[in-house]
């Protein structure tokens, strides 16, 4: 009896060799267990075991776990630190015996990354729109994110999403000019259960007002105070128009000093021809008249 002791123990199997890729993980990574056995034992399966407790697992020796059921079989929540061990079953003079542990070998189990929430542009007005991206990490394939204001109201969009500014107001209970403050965050299932992601950064959409930004918003050179580009269109237009009404009197007063100065020039009576004449006109028809009087008297 004792004989058949000792002969047990020195027959004892040499323990494997547990390795894991990658050491560090989220819920929804996966990470490789490899229990590698010595080569002269010919196995096919292996027991995996974690030192914080829970059931030991009887899996192929080379076993691909997601970080939820690392930590369902851990019987941990993330964040969390599962210590694993293996172990393996070989047959010795046609029966099965046991082998020792592996050592301990240590996953890092992290929660859920966050998304990053882009917004463009970051100032529209109630009838612009603007885009909403909650970009999640590469591991998760997500098709519906949940986005949610600061001051309320939640709702549950493609992660890719366009609003206008006026559903943005109404999403968030607010009115205009206002400035909205937007996260988001995703959902991931396991079996039958639902992990939400950690929320994503705050992004800010200021939303200002229709009426107020229809027009760009001027700096009044003479007083310093902001004018809109609605009341600058106007003081252009009357300045226009005063300026035509300044140009059309000078004209007309222009108009009126020359016909009094025509008025009050002298009249001409030339003999034989009566009637009042241009002042230019009849100092011509004067000069005729004389030319044609001295030739007469030089021929006589």
């Amino acid at each position: 009896m004792a004989g058949r002791l000792l002969f047990v123990i020195l027959v004892y199997l040499l323990p494997p060799t547990l390795t894991v890729n990658p050491p560090v993980i989220t819920e929804t990574d996966s990470v490789t267990l490899h229990c590698q056995t010595p080569p002269s034992v010919s196995v096919s399966q292996c027991y995996f075991y974690t030192l914080s407790g829970g059931m030991v697992r009887f899996f192929p020796c080379l076993k691909n776990l997601t970080g939820t059921e690392l930590l369902k079989m851990s019987q941990q929540r993330p964040p969390a630190e599962v210590q694993v061990k293996c172990s393996y079953i070989g047959k010795i003079e046609g029966s099965n015996s046991p082998s020792q542990h592996s050592d301990p070998s240590s996953i890092t189990v992290r929660t859920l990354r966050p998304p990053t929430l882009t917004v463009n542009p970051p100032v529209i007005t109630e009838t612009d729109s603007v885009t909403l991206h909650c970009q999640t990490p590469p591991s998760v394939s997500v098709s519906q994110c949940y986005f949610y204001t600061l001051s309320g109201g939640t709702r549950v969009f493609p992660c890719l999403k366009t609003l206008t500014g006026t559903e943005l107001l109404l999403i968030s209970q607010q009115s205009s000019p206002a400035e909205v403050q937007v996260k988001c965050f995703y959902t991931v299932k396991h079996g039958g259960s639902t992990s939400p992601s950690p929320h994503s950064e705050t992004s800010s959409i200021t939303v200002r007002s229709s009426l107020t930004s229809a027009a760009p918003t001027l700096l009044n050179p003479a007083s310093g105070d902001k004018v809109t580009g609605k009341m600058t269109l106007m003081v252009r237009a009357a300045v226009t128009v005063g300026v035509i009404l300044l140009g059309l009197a000078l004209l007309l007063t222009t108009k009126r000093l020359s016909e009094n100065c025509i008025s009050k020039r002298p009249k001409a009576n030339i003999s034989g021809l009566q009637g009042d004449y241009d002042e230019t006109f009849s100092v011509v028809a004067y000069n005729a008249t004389v030319s044609d009087d001295s030739r007469e008297a030089t021929s006589s």
